[in-house]
């Protein structure tokens, strides 16, 4: 079957993305040097924009600068019942690098683009739907949790009981997900996610010179990280 090529509104190729994501995930197994650390966030925040999403390149700035505020001036201090915030904190920030490349994969990627990419190096069925129904199902999950939120400010429930908040925000979820879950495997079925034949694809992504620069750079800056260590 046919494949129609469209790559409007793609800055970058979805596999890019992936081997960003897995890249930055070996980050926290070593000590990167601050500076290092602030230009992979930067490259990030840059990716964002490219992207349009203007918000979430700021607030990636904005929120690693508060940790690392953190972590330099009240690391190892006691600041009392702060303290587990601080340890928390500094955790967060060990594990941020690959965080925001993964928000960057899953809220930057629609699911069309994704199998196409998968369908490109000839990825089995059995793992590219998995994989799509996932990055799905968690916009589709933030918005239910938006929605219950609403309900529960309208009813007057807050954190000032923060046990009935936490029961009345957990039992919804779980329905909803599971709700949820029913919902887009009715809709794969609908749309003959188990004909046999061989798929069409609206939407076929192509690597660009930009994809591999930006790998690149990502790469080199995590080996400069790695040779500072020595």
């Amino acid at each position: 079957m046919r494949t129609v090529y469209v790559d409007e509104g793609n800055v970058f190729h979805p596999l890019t993305k992936i081997a960003v994501t897995l890249l930055l995930g070996f980050t926290p197994f070593y000590s990167m040097n601050s500076l290092l650390s602030w230009l992979i966030v930067a490259l990030l925040a840059l990716a964002f924009c490219l992207e349009k999403e203007f918000y979430k390149a700021l607030k990636a700035l904005i929120v690693f600068a508060l940790l690392s505020f953190l972590q330099s001036n009240y690391l190892g201090t006691d600041v009392g019942p702060l303290t587990f915030l601080i340890s928390f904190a500094v955790i967060l920030k060990v594990l941020y690098l690959p965080l925001l490349a993964a928000e960057w994969l899953i809220s930057t990627t629609d699911v069309g683009s994704l199998l196409a990419a998968f369908a490109q190096i000839k990825v089995p069925q059995a793992v590219s739907i998995p994989l799509a129904v996932m990055f799905r199902f968690f916009p589709a999950f933030k918005e239910e949790v938006h929605e219950i939120r609403q309900a529960m400010k309208v009813r007057g429930i807050s954190l000032k009981q923060p046990l009935q908040y936490l029961e009345s925000l957990a039992v919804p979820l779980l329905i909803s997900a599971s709700r949820l879950a029913d919902d887009l495997a009715e809709a794969a079925e609908t749309k003959g996610i188990m004909n046999p034949v061989k798929k069409t694809h609206y939407r076929e992504m192509s690597f660009k010179f930009r994809d591999v620069l930006y790998i690149v750079i990502i790469l080199t800056v995590m080996l400069g990280g790695m040779l500072c260590l020595n």
